[in-house]
């Protein structure tokens, strides 16, 4: 039957494991049908043996990017695989064919996967390339921050911004030096008489200075250059030490597919059709097999059953028993082996065996029993006749086993495996359930939020950017690469680090933590993965312990699962985590911590600004804690493989500080303020600039907490607030308050404001501006005032309430704390340039048509009041002097000293009676004062609840500060000795940001910028 028997042919039957010798032995009739099958066998034994060639060859390729050393290889992993199909294809019973199957599904993955390489090859070459781009960029700015680049460039811009601010002084020194010489008049300058007079010596000696102060500056503009070049010189060999080139790694490879199918269907689809092709390549001659047996293979097996058959009968025969043994079992033996269609086994076989053993004197076994066991169960019952399927060797596929089977691997794929049907299902429904019945499972807010995610993850991330008013970046908002590689690996690998394995529970930890509660009682950690914790704090809310909540979490867990991306999701929890303070996010923590953005942070600092992550305010205020969690996390990223032995060494060896308060926070939270409120009214993405200084603001800051401690400690009140606004020529530099500045208190998140009588130092200074004194009188007529469409008072058109006119002194007006005369004055004739600043700001939408109102419950905003200190603050040279510094010069306000009428009258110019004058600091020009702080007659007290002061300085600073109660308690003590306490407080304080360093030193550059612009 060999006859059309070919090389070819051979090649293939040798493929498929064909014993061509019992091929050829086989009746006509079944030696074509047997032929073919094994014929197809072999072939498709040897297209997947091609395929693995090509994948292997490929793979190969990638890691070791060399052809010569890839071919051995993929041809040494295709003879591997071959090897493998070989085996799979040859006979197999039932208890054989469920391993081969899944060594098929597996060897089909296995190869599918370079293929799938190869095919995207482009796209994951470019992928890989912009991502080397992004590293690399990365790793040399961080390199040039480690070794402090961006520092010393500062500098050096510093050095020749001001070697070129006195090489223009030089020159116009030698201008006038020879001007003066000559007698002419420069721009103003000069005697006009010939020679070297005065005025030629102090030139000669300006320039003497200004050369020596330039010889400094070039001296050290030279070693700044030279340490730079040293600084370059490091970081490049640093930078070739450690930088990423385009490494096209087996591993990144497929993590690069990985994310581009997740960002491409196409992609998805077409890897899933390729593994799925190669699913079937390798199942279908088992399936074949297992599904039409052929005459071949079922000879084959019947041969193997009788070599079994024999091997077993030789191990049981035993001397005395064996003819007994084959008289009784005969028909036995005979029947079996009649139904595995065979004649050529007989029971002249076994007695044949039988002589053998006899002839080896065996003496140990029991064919008998080993008969009686194969046609009778352990209970001595006759076994059934098998089936069929049972005869042949197949595995029997009724309902029962099919359902067992499957619910058997769906579990597994829900326990094992990132498919998870169950959650899968959970999600996708989630997504497609109306508004009304998400509302009715999740709640009202939650649902809303949850419908709307994408609109909360675009704030999250569409944060502003802050940039001071000379255009310096403060605020990066959020970076448009996202989070930075390094720090998402750090966070998924410590927060968790199954993140990407698992769906949205993770039954392995739960197991863990329920094991770790039980039998050792330890403190939970908590099961809550990223995504998890996401729905419980941004679209659920809700911190409660209860198992109605996690219900929600998990459901709305499984829809946000569904929907976004690994990277989304990561990005969107990275945004919005709670970090300790109001701090919401990693972006706004690293400003915060650190004082700079998430990408310029070292490797040390996103370590210990993931490490804080459980219990943020717990290990900012405690560093023993902190250290103590810090080296948890360095000793858990030891085993994750992100990072070197040397790299972990090195984030051990030294711990990184968190800043509790740096002097960027009171600035940025003014700015995150600003950032709500005028989302409020324009809603898209914006830039904001600011001139807020991040020192003056944290000195500002610790200025009002002692402030109000100091209060509520004489005063006894228990819930004394306050403010204090810094505004240097006409722009505001600090402004810090316990209620933020656009009026929600930050502790309390209710919406209390200043009490409208903070206002009073400004009205009154205004007024005592325009020529009036304390003794001018104010006429106290309670009115209602009609207002125009643009908010401002229309004074001619006011109703009055009360005939009864009573002018009083703007003495006494304070000292009785009187609303009334304080709206007059801002109504007055000669005050219409101020009553339209107050109802152009801060009294828009404020009143209730009477503007004596904002003075009381209506209360005002700390943004409020700043409209009104910049509209107030004068330009420089026309500050008012209607109150001096020293008392003993002013003859009326010693007379109100020695009466004790208004002791305090100007806030902070007397801590006591002995000092009188002089306490405040003296480059104070003037001041306002609030009228809530005039105590009356000597004895007397006045029961009001705020005091504020308004001061000016040289340099055009300007503060506004003040403190009052929020519940309305008095801050003075009904003891006369306590009267005015508050305003020696404030006074005293304002006085320690006037000696402040930041504040003295933009003065004194204030100063000498004006000194060189007058010598002009």
């Amino acid at each position: 039957m060999s006859d059309d028997m070919n090389p070819i042919t051979d090649f293939f039957l040798w493929c498929s494991m064909t014993d061509q010798s019992a091929l050829e032995k086989l009746p006509s009739d079944h030696y074509e049908s047997s032929r073919n099958i094994q014929l197809q066998l072999g072939i498709f034994v040897f297209l997947t043996a091609f395929f693995a060639l090509i994948s292997g060859t490929y793979a190969a390729y990638i890691i070791t990017e060399s052809v010569y050393s890839a071919l051995p290889l993929g041809l040494l992993f295709s003879a591997f695989v071959f090897s493998l199909d070989r085996f799979i294809v040859s006979q197999f019973n039932k208890w054989t064919l469920l391993p081969r199957l899944i060594l098929a599904m597996v060897l089909a993955i296995i190869i599918a996967i370079p293929l799938e390489l190869r095919i995207n090859r482009e796209p994951i070459h470019e992928a890989i390339q912009e991502e080397t781009r992004i590293y690399n960029e990365e790793l040399r700015e961080s390199l040039s921050i480690r070794y402090g680049l961006p520092r010393i460039q500062d500098r050096i811009e510093e050095l020749i911004e001001i070697r070129s601010i006195y090489r223009e002084d030089r020159d116009r020194q030698r201008i006038r030096m020879e001007a003066e010489e000559t007698g002419e008049i420069v721009a103003g300058w000069g005697s006009g008489i010939p020679g070297k007079g005065d005025l030629y010596d102090a030139a000669e000696k300006r320039l003497e200075s200004v050369q020596i102060k330039l010889d400094e500056l070039q001296i050290e503009l030279v070693n700044q250059e030279a340490k730079e070049r040293e600084v370059l010189a490091e970081i490049s060999q640093a930078f070739r030490e450690k930088k990423e080139d385009v490494n096209q790694g087996l591993a990144k490879n497929i993590k690069v597919l990985e994310s581009l199918k997740q960002e491409d269907e196409i992609l998805w689809r077409v890897g899933w059709g390729l593994k799925i092709l190669f699913l079937l390549f390798e199942i279908s001659p088992l399936f074949m097999k297992a599904l039409n047996e052929s005459y071949y293979s079922r000879s084959i097996r019947l041969n193997n059953e009788k070599d079994r058959f024999e091997k077993k009968a030789k191990r049981k025969i035993i001397k005395n028993e064996m003819k007994a043994a084959i008289a009784d079992h005969e028909d036995i033996v005979n029947t079996s082996i009649n139904n595995k269609d065979s004649s050529k086994f007989s029971i002249d076989d076994a007695r044949d065996t039988y002589r053998l053993f006899k002839e080896k004197n065996s003496s140990t076994s029991a064919f008998t029993n080993s008969l009686n066991k194969a046609a009778t169960n352990k209970n001595g019952h006759k076994r059934k006749p098998r089936s069929k399927a049972h005869q042949n060797g197949q595995i029997p596929l009724n309902p029962i086993t099919i359902l067992v089977i499957g619910i058997t691997l769906f579990i597994l794929a829900e326990l094992l495996t990132p498919i998870a049907p169950v959650q899968q299902m959970m999600g996708a429904a989630m997504l497609t359930v109306p508004k009304p019945a998400l509302q009715l499972l999740i709640g009202e807010k939650a649902a809303e939020n949850f419908m709307n995610a994408d609109s909360l993850l675009a704030l999250y991330q569409s944060k502003p950017e802050i940039r001071s008013a000379e255009g310096d970046l403060i605020y990066a908002g959020t970076p448009p690469n996202g989070l930075p590689a390094t720090f998402s690996e750090i966070l998924i690998y410590t927060e968790n680090h199954r993140f990407k394995r698992v769906f949205v529970i993770d039954y392995f930890r739960t197991l863990r933590e329920m094991f770790d509660r039980v039998f050792h009682k330890r403190i939970p950690k908590g099961t809550s993965g990223i995504t998890q914790q996401l729905a419980r704090g941004v679209i659920l809310d809700n911190y409660e312990r209860n198992l109605l909540r996690k219900v929600k979490e998990l459901l709305i867990a499984t829809g946000l699962r569904k929907k976004y991306t690994d990277e989304e999701l990561i990005e969107f929890y990275a945004y919005s985590v709670f970090l300790g303070r109001d701090l919401k996010g990693f972006h706004q923590a690293a400003y915060e911590y650190f004082n700079r953005s998430l990408n310029q942070l070292t490797t040390k600092q996103m370590v210990a600004l993931v490490a804080i992550l459980p219990a943020p305010n717990t290990y900012i205020n405690n560093s023993d804690k902190f250290e103590q969690r810090y080296n948890s996390v360095v000793n858990r990223l030891a085993d994750s493989g992100i990072f070197t032995d040397f790299e972990i060494n090195q984030l051990a060896a030294q711990i990184p500080s968190i800043h509790v308060s740096n002097g960027a926070f009171e600035q940025r939270m003014t700015m995150r303020q600003a950032d709500i409120y005028l989302t409020q009214m324009f809603g898209d993405r914006k830039i904001i600039q600011t001139t807020l200084d991040a020192d003056i603001s944290s000195i500002a800051r610790n200025t009002l907490l002692g402030m109000t401690d100091d209060v509520m400690s004489i005063t006894g009140v228990t819930d004394a607030d306050g403010f204090i606004l810094i505004s240097h020529n006409q722009k505001l530099i600090a402004m810090i308050g316990s209620v933020d500045p656009f009026g929600t208190n930050q502790a309390t998140q209710v919406s209390v404001w200043a009490p409208g009588s903070v206002l009073k130092p400004l009205i009154y200074s205004e007024f005592l501006n325009q020529g009036n004194t304390l003794y001018t009188k104010v006429p106290v007529q309670p009115r209602i005032f009609a207002t125009e469409r643009n908010g401002n008072w229309h004074v001619e058109n006011s109703q009055v309430l009360s005939q009864d006119i009573k002018d009083v002194t703007v003495l006494e007006a304070l000292s009785s704390s009187l609303n009334v005369p304080v709206a007059e004055i801002a109504v007055s004739p000669v005050s219409s340039e101020l009553r339209n600043k107050l109802s152009d700001t801060v009294l828009r939408g404020y009143f209730d048509d009477n503007p004596a109102s904002f003075l009381g419950p209506k209360a005002v905003r700390p943004i409020d009041l700043f409209h009104v200190l910049h509209a107030f603050v004068p330009p420089l040279g026309s500050i008012p002097n209607q109150l001096q510094m020293k008392l003993n010069q002013e003859t009326k306000m010693k007379k109100l000293w020695e009466e004790d009428i208004a002791r305090d009258i100007v806030f902070g110019m007397s801590q006591s009676v002995e000092h009188p004058s002089g306490v405040l600091h003296p480059t104070v020009q003037s001041i306002g004062w609030s009228g809530d702080m005039i105590a009356g007659k000597t004895g007397t007290t006045q029961q009001n609840r705020s005091a504020s002061l308004f001061i000016t300085t040289p340099g055009e600073i300007s503060i506004l500060a003040g403190v009052f109660s929020r519940s309305g308690q008095p801050l003075r003590s009904i003891q006369p000795e306590y009267a005015n306490i508050t305003g020696s407080f404030i006074a005293r304080y304002m006085d320690e940001i006037l000696k402040s360093e930041s504040l003295q030193e933009l003065t004194d550059n204030l100063t000498f910028l004006a000194s060189l612009d007058s010598n002009d």
